[in-house]
Order: structure tokens, then sequence, then C-alpha cells
């Protein structure tokens, strides 16, 4: 619901106002959460989600355009900084508290307490930023475009979720894809034809749009291939419980949270294409020394690799955030900055579901070859149960009760071998992809002003 509906309540935000959008998804936002906590039946549970999900949409292309307009244009950075960072607080927080409210209470309140949260922020909003005018721009909304775009996403985001359950070979999974693909096209050609169209081709002609963009899908592949792979092998290989996992992961989100901020500055002071390109090393960086973990690492490893791509995405993300919306013009801010959120959610799905897949895939085709290694006895009824077990988190001897007692240990270590090895491949197909990143940020982005030298030779010093 969320990915569907933002392009459409950026366009919103352009049209009849950020703050009436923002406080609009908030009230929704909270609705859904009071729907989802209230829910006796499935389907009401799926409701309220929908709604937080058309909430969220609604309110996030104003929270970025917001902060951008409210700030002069030497301090944009900074205030983006500062924002990615605290977005990037909630999220350590957000875990640790749900777990809590969990604990003590059950897990409608995790919903229930989104109420007085929401309440004080529209407070905020209503005392802080100023009325806008009932519309914006004389210009009409294009709902068939917006049907259309929901369509074709949604169509594509099944389609990613069946590859994991029906495999990359499936022919539903190739009928969805292409069924998206051919709603993409024709979309393409009604919004050439549109006098006020939902999506503004203009800003695709824009090679700093276009790098930013770009960009951002690969940092939101790749952040999602870090928790999966990342939490598999902490959990799997280095056998940490659940808890630690989470634990562990908090380096790379206080590492996150605190160059976001150095990023902002960075930004206002030589522009955002060093702390872009700079982001793209440091998270090439961690997925090349992911590649050379494996069961027999110590903790320092994983550890540095976190810090690494907390470092990579704490530079990249607000300065991508402030070269896109300094590359679009001001009535297509919220438009704008609603499809690079769009494009990262597709990126973040595709990382989620890919990720998995692949590094399953490969750790299957290295199994077999490590079980005839062992010298084992395993019937061809036995692979299948541990090609299942490959891809779950956290091995247990619970999975293996159909093996011998004596022989589970053995089997333990051999699907971590072959977990490692799938880990491996798709680490360094990742590690491709943000170096590929690297090379369009050098050709397609550029500073709108020039930064001096000596500025530029201080901070990256």
């Amino acid at each position: 619901a969320w990915g569907a509906f933002v392009l459409t309540a950026g366009r919103c935000a352009d049209l009849f106002g950020k703050r009436r959008t923002f406080l609009i998804g908030t009230c929704l936002f909270m609705l859904g959460s009071a729907f989802t906590g209230m829910a006796i039946a499935p389907w009401f549970l799926i409701l309220g989600r929908v709604i937080q999900g058309i909430g969220g949409a609604l309110f996030l292309p104003g929270l970025y355009t917001l902060v951008f307009t409210a700030f002069p244009e030497n301090r944009r950075g900074f205030a983006l900084g500062m924002l990615t960072s605290s977005i990037a607080i909630g999220l350590a927080i957000g875990p640790t508290f749900g777990g809590g409210v969990l604990h003590l209470l059950n897990w409608r309140w995790i919903f229930f307490l989104n109420l007085p949260l929401g309440i004080p922020v529209m407070a905020i909003i209503i005392w802080a930023v100023k009325k806008e005018p009932l519309r914006l721009m004389n210009e009409s909304m294009d709902f068939i475009g917006a049907f259309l775009v929901a369509l074709a996403l949604v169509i594509l985001m099944v389609a990613l979720n069946q590859i994991h359950l029906l495999g990359i070979g499936s022919a539903r999974v190739w009928s969805l894809l292409i069924l998206s693909l051919l709603i993409i096209g024709f979309l393409i050609v009604y919004e050439s034809r549109q006098k006020f169209p939902l999506i503004k081709f203009e800003m695709f002609k824009n090679k700093n749009y276009l790098g930013c963009l770009f960009n951002y899908v690969v940092m939101g592949f790749s952040f999602s291939t870090l928790l999966i792979v990342g939490g598999l092998y902490l959990e799997n290989v280095l056998q940490y419980s659940a808890f630690n996992t989470g634990f562990i992961f908090l380096v790379m989100t206080a590492m996150f949270a605190v160059l976001s901020v150095y990023s902002g500055k960075l930004v206002d002071k030589v522009g955002s294409k060093l702390p872009i390109i700079a982001g793209g090393i440091f998270t090439s960086l961690s997925f090349l020394v992911f590649a050379v973990c494996d069961q027999h690492s110590p903790l320092w490893m994983p550890v540095l690799v976190l810090a690494l791509f907390g470092v990579g995405g704490g530079l990249s993300f607000p300065a991508l955030n402030a070269n896109m919306l300094k590359s679009v013009p001001s009535n297509l801010l919220s438009t704008a900055s609603s499809a690079f959120a769009m494009f990262g959610t597709i990126g973040n799905s595709a990382g989620l579901i890919l990720s998995s897949v692949i590094m399953v895939s490969f750790g299957e085709k290295k199994l077999i070859p490590l079980l005839a290694h062992t010298g084992l006895l395993i019937t061809p009824t036995q692979i299948p149960i541990l090609k299942h077990i490959l891809g779950t988190p956290h091995y247990s001897t619970d999975q293996l009760k159909d093996f011998a007692p004596a022989n589970i240990p053995i089997l333990l270590d051999t699907l971590r071998a072959a977990l490692v090895n799938g880990m491996t491949i798709m680490v360094l197909i990742t590690a491709c992809l943000t170096i590929l990143g690297i090379m369009v940020s050098a050709i397609l982005i550029r500073d709108h002003q020039p930064a001096h030298s000596s500025e530029i030779n201080h901070l990256v010093v």
C-alpha cells in the first residue's frame, strides 16, 4: 500500500500543499494503527495495515520537502543529515521498544502507542509550518495514471515475493513480471499524452536526478541484502542468538546516525558528489570485507562490515536526498521525492527477495558435493530437508531430528559451509552493484555550486 500510493501522494503534496498532505497522512496512519490494534479477524488487521501504508505514503514526500524548503540553501545539507540521523535513531530504538511493549503488554499496544506519538507530531506541524493555499497549482490530478502506477507496482511486488515460494523459474512469477512490464509500458505511453501527467518525465532527463535515483536503488538493494545475508551469517554461521544479532547490528545504525550529520555538513561545504562517491566506496568495501568472512571468522570482521556500511550509508543518504531535491524545480519537489522513495522501495524489495533466493540457490549447489565429501550416508528423501533448512534462520538440532544424532554436528557444519558459499557469491554481486553506483555517480552527478578546493581538502582529511 505504501509503495503503490507514494507517487500519487507526492503529486498531492505538490498540488494541495505539503503541510496539508502531511497532516492527512499522519491522521490516516494513526487511524490505521487503531484499526490494526483492534483487529478481530485477519481481514480487519490487513485493512488497518493498508490504511497505515496509505497514511505513510502521504506524509513521507512532505517530510523531506518541508525540511528542505524550511532552511536556507547553505544549511539544507545539515538539515537533511539531521533528519536522516533521526530516522536511523528511530530504526534503532523501534525494535527494542517494540520488544519491550510485547513483553510487558501485548502486540496490540505496539500499534495503539502510535496514537500518542502521532498527536504531538501533528501539533508541532500545525504550530511550526505556515498554512498553504487550498491549491498550489492550477492542474488536475491524474487518477488513471495513479491507478496504473499502483497496479503495476502491486503486481511487481507480488511477483518478487512469489520468487521465494515458487522459484525464479516459475511460469507464474514470469507471467506476473511480464504483466507488470506491459502495464508500465502502457503507463509511459498514456502519461506522455496527458496535459497534467502524474509522472513528470522531464525529471528523468535530468542527469543529476537519474544518478541519484540509480544510487538510491542500489543503496536500498544493498541495505536489504546486508540485513538478510548478515542476519543469517550471524545467527546460522557464527551461532549468535537473535537478540545478540540485533545488538550487533546497532553498530551499523550508530555509524549511520553519526555520519549522516557529518555528511549534511559536508554537503553544505563542498557539495553532494564527494560524500556520495565516498559513501559508495565505504559501502563497496563493506561487501568486499564480507566476502572473505567464513564460519571461522572472529566477531570483529562482521562488526567491521556493519561499521563500514554504516559509514557509507550515513555519507550517501543525506547527500543523495539533497542533490535530488536541488536538481528539480520547486513545484516538483514532492513528486520527485516520492518517485525517489518508490524506486527505493523497489530496490529494497528486490534486495530482500533476490538476496535470499540467490544465496540459498548457490548454497544448495554447494551442499551436494560438501555432503559427498563428509562420507555420510544421506538418502534422496533427506536432501530436500537439508535444502529447506539451509535458508532458515537459527540452525538447531531440532531441525535435524530425522537424522542420526551422531551425524548432526557434521551436518550443521556442512550447512554452514554451504551457506557461506552462497553468501560469498551474493555479497560479491552486491559489491559489483555498489561499484557500478560509484561509476554512475562520477559520470552523472554534478554539484550545483562549485566548492573551494581548500574547503574540500580540509573536509576530506
